[in-house]
């Protein structure tokens, strides 16, 4: 394993969770993360000190919009309390689907970049030219080489 970086020294697990912008907005205001209850599995298997590398999709949720596609990763979260089960509407949802499997967050890096910078030097993306397909299912593990790439860049290259 390489070293991880100092914001995160004692994390188990990384994840990469997608999300629109308008409610990564709303995630940040809450301090949550939120998935259906058809990915309450994801939510199950983090765990507090967990790290989560956001996957922005588009600018709205529920709506495929050419120009509201946004394709960045970052902000960096840290996952700082247990799953909970929760009814409250939060996030936009074009169904208002509530995500109610839940987790606390606290963000640690506030930066973006594009995803299309740095695609050629995951792992986990196989076949780097329909890289979107990897992002679908709203959360995955990855490795922590995966994160230091991501970490690394986000940190330096952020905007």
């Amino acid at each position: 394993m390489p070293p991880v970086n100092d914001h995160f020294p004692m994390a188990n697990k990384f994840w990469i969770v997608t999300i629109s912008q308008d409610n990564l907005e709303s995630a940040i205001e809450h301090g949550l993360i939120g998935l259906p209850t058809k990915r309450k599995y994801y939510i199950e298997s983090m765990t507090e000190s967990d790290t989560i590398v956001f996957y922005i999709s588009k600018k709205r949720s529920g709506y495929y919009d050419r120009n509201g596609i946004v394709s960045d990763f970052g902000p960096i979260a840290k996952i700082t309390g247990p799953a909970f089960h929760s009814n409250e509407l939060i996030w936009k949802s074009r169904f208002r689907e509530i995500y109610p499997w839940r987790r606390t967050i606290s963000l640690v890096l506030n930066k973006r970049i594009s995803a299309r910078n740095i695609i050629s030097r995951l792992t986990f993306i196989h076949n780097k030219r329909r890289w979107g397909l990897y992002f679908i299912q709203g959360a995955r593990e990855i490795t922590p080489e995966d994160y230091q790439t991501l970490f690394d860049s986000i940190a330096r290259q952020g905007r």
